[in-house]
């Protein structure tokens, strides 16, 4: 039932990442699947074009259940690590999926086309199944896997920043990568704006990894300058936990830290995680 007595504690709880209690039980409502899916790719020639499409797709009212982002940078990870194809001067990728019945989904994927067409796509494919709906996803999945490829290690930043500045934060993403010499690839939820930011580097490079740790805190410092925050999923656990001043004043630490205090005075509820003192703490 709607209940908006109080406040919101199982917000609270669910957010604390285990460092205010311990969830013993839960109780979740499922959704039927959607009768059909249908999904989208397309290439553009610039980042700027593809986050263009983002924005007008959902201004035509459609709600995809997926919109995911691509960079260059990602795509010729990819072609490295197993036989791909996209036109020649793309810049960018966008993958978008929209269900419901199978009626609808068929019209929502044309309205989506027809949008990416309007803004001067390169390429554009169009599921008629399932079986083609895998095939298209399958150059999306493949980049994890394919940046290992690249260097053994990576610093995955899983950072937001409002849509309409998705372009002007990939740039500058890159430009990090190239200030510290290090490859830094970006993909991500398009929707949402969270870009998942790959450092990537060799941890048996004591100097690479540094850099890499210089610029894994650049991408922070641009993410809250371009009015972002420092987490859309992952969390900040021990890694992030250094940066949290950057996105959060003196005085919400100070209140999250007397809020820890009275749930878990003593301290033994995942210590060490999202306070940067208590990080300290625990590797001391």
């Amino acid at each position: 039932v709607k209940n908006v007595v109080g406040y919101d504690l199982t917000r609270l709880m669910v957010g604390s990442e285990g460092t205010l209690g311990i969830i013993t039980e839960i109780v979740l409502k499922l959704i039927p699947l959607p009768e059909a899916r249908r999904t989208v790719l397309v290439f553009f020639p610039t980042v700027e074009g593809a986050s263009l499409a983002v924005t007008r797709i959902l201004a035509q009212g459609l709600l995809p259940s997926a919109m995911e982002l691509v960079d260059r940078a990602c795509l010729d990870c990819v072609a490295k690590a197993k036989p791909v194809e996209f036109p020649q001067g793309t810049g960018a990728m966008l993958l978008v999926e929209v269900d419901g019945s199978r009626l609808s989904v068929q019209a929502e994927a044309h309205k989506v086309a027809r949008v990416c067409q309007a803004l001067g796509s390169l390429e554009l494919r169009l599921s008629q199944d399932d079986s083609q709906a895998e095939s298209l996803w399958g150059m999306r999945k493949a980049i994890s896997p394919a940046l290992a490829r690249i260097r053994p290690h990576r610093l995955n930043e899983d950072v937001v920043v409002p849509r309409s500045r998705l372009p002007l934060a990939m740039e500058r993403f890159r430009e990090i990568g190239e200030l510290f010499g290090v490859p830094v690839v970006t993909f991500g939820h398009a929707g949402d704006g969270n870009i998942h930011v790959n450092v990537l580097y060799d941890r048996s490079d004591p100097e690479e990894a540094t850099r890499a740790q210089r610029a894994a805190e650049a991408v922070m410092k641009a993410t809250v300058e371009l009015g972002g925050s420092l987490s859309g999923e992952h969390g900040i656990g021990t890694t992030k936990a250094q940066f949290l001043p950057m996105e959060l004043s003196s005085q919400a630490l100070a209140l999250m830290r007397s809020i820890k205090a009275l749930l878990d005075p003593k301290g033994i509820l995942n210590p060490g995680k999202i306070f940067p003192e208590m990080v300290q703490g625990a590797e001391s």
